[in-house]
């Protein structure tokens, strides 16, 4: 790809500490589900959070839902493409968040039949993954699959197989208020 005489800007800085590198483990264990356009004023506002976040208020959309879960975050799909003069460029990110539900209740099984019910709706998700809170005040707008897996092995639990699914950039991220 020949290079040519673009606008450039200053590279953001970076870091890297042989002796005491900043790492985060994995695994996203709570998924946070609302509906769109009820942004938070500042998502990093625990007191904000405490009023949103309940899992049995039915009657106000603003309320977020919290479950718990065994979840990751992979690395998104994209295809580079190219086009005139050598040059190429990626398709929109396609995230998945793939997670499991391991709380079977009545209420939850209530939660995956609405779900299921609503094939396409669009959701605002935020997840957790470390010591870190994903999603930004909108959330992510997504949409979610849910089915419930039932094991042959008496000795395994049921759960709920769910999978969260949007495109674009990487979603904001802050220090979770909630740790």
């Amino acid at each position: 790809m020949p290079i040519q005489d673009c606008i450039q800007t200053n590279l953001p800085a970076v870091s890297a500490d042989f002796c005491t590198p900043n790492t985060t483990f994995g695994q996203v264990p709570e998924i946070f589900i609302g509906y769109p356009n009820q942004p938070f004023t500042d998502v990093s506002d625990l007191n904000e959070w405490t009023l949103r976040v309940n899992n049995a208020t039915l009657a106000d959309l603003t309320i977020i839902r919290k479950l718990h879960t065994i979840g990751s975050k992979p690395k998104p799909e994209s295809t580079e493409i190219e086009f005139s003069q050598g040059r190429t460029l990626q398709t929109p990110k396609k995230h998945t968040l793939p997670f499991r539900v391991d709380e079977t209740d009545a209420v939850n099984f209530a939660f995956l039949q609405f779900v299921e019910a609503n094939p396409g709706r669009v959701y605002a998700l935020w997840f957790t993954g470390g010591k870190y809170l994903f999603g930004g005040d909108d959330g992510v707008y997504c949409t979610i699959t849910l089915d419930l897996v039932i094991p042959e092995n008496k000795q395994e639990l049921q759960f709920f197989d769910g999978v969260a699914t949007w495109e674009g950039v990487t979603p904001a991220r802050i220090t979770n208020p909630m740790a």
